[in-house]
């Protein structure tokens, strides 16, 4: 095993914990929109989900700039 690929693993498994961590507070955002529909917070549902969904985003674009990175490198 070279360092290049244990470094490639470890960023591998922390971007994967984060899209996981992310797609938790999508659905707590969702949660909290669900459960304060009559309210005036509501909003605050949708900010939590706004944000889930940006760093679900942000973890499928990282996934694809590691592997670019990863062929670049033959890693």
């Amino acid at each position: 095993m070279t360092v290049g690929y244990t470094f490639m693993t470890v960023l591998y498994g922390l971007i994967g914990i984060s899209g996981a961590l992310s797609i938790i507070v999508m659905v707590w955002g969702f949660l909290v929109y669900i459960f304060r529909l009559g309210t005036v917070r509501r909003e605050e549902g949708i900010h939590i989900m706004q944000w889930g969904v940006r760093l679900v985003i942000t973890s499928v674009i990282l996934i694809g700039v590691m592997r670019l990175i990863g062929r670049w490198f033959g890693i």
